[in-house]
């Protein structure tokens, strides 16, 4: 059985009912690691459909690098995401994800050079789902150190640091045009 792993809260914009139901009779475990209201519901529907769910409570960034190290992808099912840190998080790591983060939201997402991007829905969740059982394990690794390849590139600390150093400079040289700034 292949791990595939989710963590963050468990609310409506995360979209887990949909994955839940998209690996319905796939040779998957899903793990949900968090919390949130969709909880109880999560667990009722899991059962419901025989999908195996194993859920954990939030855990230490220690434990949950460990838990990650058990799982052979990340998930990112959401409806939407602002900055999605998690993805971010397990791209750094080399581990294969597969999301519904589109490029336009994240510009270090390249379909099927780093990730696996799917739909939001029930069948575009489960198409992702079995496109990556589908991979060899070569592919799947591929897939990983992609994504750690353009998260080094795109979100070293180094650039980061530029970045927010230029929008320093920036908003200082504006302050300083204003006349009267209070």
């Amino acid at each position: 059985r292949i791990r595939m792993v989710y963590f963050g809260r468990f609310i409506a914009q995360k979209n887990l009912d949909h994955l839940i139901r998209a690996a319905e009779s796939l040779p998957v475990q899903l793990v949900f690691i968090g919390d949130g209201d969709e909880r109880e519901e999560l667990e009722h529907l899991a059962s419901h459909l025989g999908v195996d769910v194993e859920f954990i409570r939030r855990l230490p960034q220690i434990d949950l690098a460990k838990q990650l190290r058990l799982c052979d992808c990340f998930v990112l099912p959401s409806l939407y995401e602002g900055n999605p840190k998690a993805l971010i998080e397990v791209m750094s790591f080399g581990m294969p994800v597969l999301t519904t983060v589109l490029a336009e939201q994240a510009e270090f997402i390249e379909p099927n050079i780093n990730c696996i991007q799917m739909t939001p829905t029930v069948e575009g969740l489960r198409t992702g789902l079995e496109t990556f059982l589908g991979l060899s394990n070569y592919q799947r690794d591929q897939l990983g150190l992609n994504a750690q390849n353009s998260i080094q590139e795109k979100h070293s600390v180094e650039n980061i640091a530029a970045l927010e150093n230029s929008l320093f400079r920036d908003l200082l040289s504006d302050y300083g045009k204003v006349s009267n700034p209070l």
